[in-house]
């Protein structure tokens, strides 16, 4: 029996009795019980220990804003103050993520944090729709942005010669104005039906709610493989060819192959020791070969100029003159003949680029470790929010409800990869890690270029190539000399 029906029953009861009126009404059923006493007591407790909460968790969501925001904006500086900072390839994806960060710390994150100290959403429903419209396109960004990073730090890897062709600026530029139109259109289905954006009170979000997925079943599917299977699959499957390449180049263990070690601490194998005896000592005939041929160059033209004089000083015997033509013949069928033994400059110069280019570096594949973070980042954080949201769209089929404590933790741990995805570029990636001091001494970064004459080394945005040659320049250039010498 309801409270409605309690109060009728007492309302006859009283009645029969021959009372004139009744003594309650149904608004105030619990007053002649005399619980209201009670409720108040009980209620208060819960009351300030909710608003307790809504302040620690406004409180959370404040540094978590305040964090996104200040270092996001490094990364950005960082990017217009060096240009040794804007290849490209990777420093043009890595900004773009970066300004989906900052898109979704203004438009989100900030709300959000005023809607935990306030206990509700204060803009217009409009607003909130534009909110979770932004959030979306910049989460779909993100990880579309990370997978064509993937794809990158692959061709620079393992095909440089396909990485110079491919990730040129227009490309690039042309590449991430397609990204930026895909992430557009995904995020557009639920405001023209397909889904459902709405303020989810729980999380103090505007966002896809699950009243949306329930009638489009089909969206929640798409929106899954969209956002998790296809980049993610990705991304690992880049990962994966990346490390087994530089496992290979570098004979080493698989866990060592992202590692950002001193150049200094590899030691180099036997193997690999006469492999670069040997091509100390092709460098050293082939430089011989050059040096003995412009040798012959200078003979030649000073063999020319002496039969000119020659022709001059005999001009009046047809005899002499004869021999020296056929002096002159002999002699420009000897050069001919050098010049077709001598190798082709040209060919050696362009055969030496592109053993530069196609060079391993392990600068490049540690940027892949990098990018393994904040892929390992987005996995923890996003696939257990995608599982609730999952359980509460299916919750009138399975009668499985996820708690609010796990949605409230899932939403926090999205808010936080933000926050972090810029902290772990600043702190792993060795590019932004040495130019950061300099953003803020105001100095500028010179490229020490001492070593690269004696290794033959290119210097390239800023840094030394890493290999086992720069953990033996000095032993290598030694070699050099001394094998040359000996020749």
């Amino acid at each position: 029996m309801n409270d409605t029906d309690n109060s009728t029953a007492v309302t006859d009861y009283f009645t029969d009795y021959g009372t004139s009126s009744p003594v309650m009404d149904y608004d105030n059923v619990t007053s002649y019980n005399d619980t209201s006493s009670n409720d108040t007591t009980t209620n208060a407790p819960t009351t300030d220990s909710s608003a307790a909460l809504n302040v620690g968790l406004g409180s959370l969501s404040s540094i978590i804003t305040v964090t996104t925001l200040v270092a996001n904006s490094l990364v950005v500086a960082l990017f217009a103050r060096f240009p040794s900072l804007r290849s490209p390839g990777p420093a043009y994806l890595i900004l773009n993520i970066t300004i989906a960060n900052l898109i979704v710390a203004v438009t989100a994150l900030i709300p959000n944090t005023v809607a935990f100290f306030t206990g509700g959403w204060l803009l217009s429903d409009p607003v909130c729709q534009l909110s979770a419209y932004l959030s979306c396109f910049a989460f779909h960004l993100t990880v579309h942005t990370l997978g064509v990073t993937f794809f990158e730090r692959y061709l620079k890897v393992c095909r440089p010669l396909k990485h110079l062709e491919i990730f040129t600026p227009t490309v690039t530029l042309i590449l991430i104005g397609g990204l930026w139109f895909f992430a557009v259109v995904l995020s557009l289905f639920p405001l023209v039906g397909w889904g459902e954006y709405a303020y989810l009170p729980i999380q103090r979000q505007c966002w896809i709610s699950a009243a949306g997925w329930q009638g489009h079943l089909t969206h929640m599917g798409f929106t899954l493989v969209m956002t998790l299977l296809l980049p993610f699959l990705t991304s690992i499957v880049f990962l994966i060819a990346v490390v087994r390449f530089a496992a290979k180049q570098r004979k080493v263990s698989a866990l060592d192959v992202l590692g950002d070690q001193e150049k200094s601490g590899i030691q180099e194998t036997y193997g690999r020791k006469m492999k670069r005896k040997e091509r100390e000592l092709k460098r050293a005939i082939r430089e011989r070969k050059l040096k003995k041929v412009k040798k012959k160059k200078k003979k030649v033209k000073k063999g020319k100029k002496s039969k000119k004089d020659n022709k001059d000083k005999q001009s009046s015997s047809s005899s002499s003159s004869s021999s020296s033509s056929s002096s002159s013949s002999s002699s420009s069928s000897s050069s001919s003949s050098d010049e077709d033994e001598r190798p082709s400059y040209t060919k050696y110069k362009e055969a030496k680029k592109k053993q530069k280019v196609e060079r391993y570096r392990a600068n490049e594949a540690a940027l892949v470790r990098t990018l393994s973070w904040i892929l390992l980042l987005l996995f923890i954080a996003w696939v257990p929010y995608m599982v609730a949201k999952c359980l509460e769209t299916l919750e009138p089929t399975n009668d499985i409800s996820p708690p609010d404590e796990l949605l409230i933790v899932a939403a926090f741990l999205t808010y936080a990869t933000y926050a972090l995805t810029p902290i772990i570029l600043l702190v792993d990636y060795r590019k932004y890690r040495k130019t950061l001091p300099a953003l803020f001494s105001g100095k500028k970064l010179k490229v020490e270029e001492d070593h690269a004459p004696n290794v033959g080394l290119d210097v390239e945005g800023g840094e030394m190539d890493s290999g086992i040659e720069l953990a033996n320049a000095r032993n290598l250039a030694e070699g050099s000399k001394t094998s040359v010498k000996s020749n």
